[in-house]
């Protein structure tokens, strides 16, 4: 199958915020899965020589599926992020080029490397090799086309507090699954069920695929294609969510529909700016305990929803 990646390129003030906008861009036209450059990032200590060279702008892309449709994705895309960037004085422009599947599952895995998150918790590709130090946990992960490696800090910072929050025998529902890699976690620091959706069918196959790697096969979790309110039945004690804050405050009426009584949430994908809609949404919704905290400008917000009264 051969795809089109589309890279929007852009200047001007607050990169961040325009990354999260132009992710929405993306979602709004059925693209749930982005990469992004940022030039002011360093590479992590261990990433080993043949580590990405910085990009020289900050950019967004998004990948489509060379169809019938394709063109007139495109142009909606641009058209939208164009209208995106004069309103907020950027500067934006766009360029594309077609990929065949195997060149892009392959062409990035020279720059994926185990790496630690939190106290425990190693998230190691299945093509490299690791020696476990002490009490280390190693999710084994081949991210395929889905979103979530760990090595993103909307990821760790999900992966850290699911490492502080979690109880053993916990029901633990991942909303926008994508590699599966939440669930991972959840699932070897003692979750007792876990449950994921995702409106993408093949990032359900990929988390499908490491959960099994890992030793949650079929009979020890559930995946679905589709959306939150269709698909979830509770309760659980824990929902996570790692997706755009326009997605989350959309969500938390229904993540407080399938939540028990003293249930915790944890939601990440937030860029800092967004951080006070997300609580003030939380805090309508019957959530109380709330807590944030930031890497590299992205944010993860915790809550409890509150008994009855």
């Amino acid at each position: 199958m051969k795809w089109i990646a589309l890279k929007i390129i852009f200047e001007g003030e607050n990169p961040a915020m325009m990354e999260d906008l132009l992710a929405a861009v993306f979602a709004n036209h059925g693209i749930n899965g982005v990469s992004i450059d940022q030039p002011d990032l360093e590479p992590e200590e261990g990433w080993g020589e043949d580590a990405l060279p910085k990009p020289e702008f900050p950019a967004v892309t998004g990948y489509i599926p060379k169809n019938e449709e394709a063109r007139e994705r495109m142009e909606a895309i641009v058209k939208e992020a164009s209208e995106l960037a004069l309103a907020l004085n950027f500067s934006l422009r766009s360029q594309s080029v077609e990929i065949d599947e195997e060149d892009w599952a392959e062409s990035w895995k020279a720059f994926f490397w185990p790496e630690k998150i939190g106290k425990r918790i190693v998230v190691k590709p299945t093509w490299r090799s690791y020696d476990p130090k002490g009490d280390d946990i190693v999710l084994e992960i081949d991210p395929g086309m889905a979103f979530g490696t760990g090595t993103h800090p909307t990821t760790s910072l999900c992966i850290q507090k699911i490492e502080a929050m979690i109880r053993p025998g916990d029901a633990v529902l991942d909303v926008g699954t994508g590699s599966g890699i939440l669930l991972m976690a959840a699932g070897t620091l003692g979750a007792g069920r876990l449950v994921g959706v995702d409106n993408d069918s093949v990032a359900i196959e990929v988390a499908a695929a490491n959960l099994s790697l890992n030793g949650f096969g079929p009979e020890k979790r559930d995946l679905f294609v589709g959306n939150l309110a269709e698909q979830a039945e509770g309760p659980f004690d824990l929902v996570v969510a790692n997706i755009l804050a326009e997605v989350v405050v959309i969500l938390i009426p229904d993540i407080g529909r399938v939540l028990r009584p003293g249930g915790r949430v944890i939601l990440s994908g937030i860029i800092e700016e967004k951080v006070p809609m997300v609580l003030d949404a939380l805090r309508i919704n019957g959530f109380s305990a709330l807590e944030s905290e930031l890497d590299r400008g992205w944010a993860v917000c915790v809550a409890s929803l509150n008994s009855p009264a």
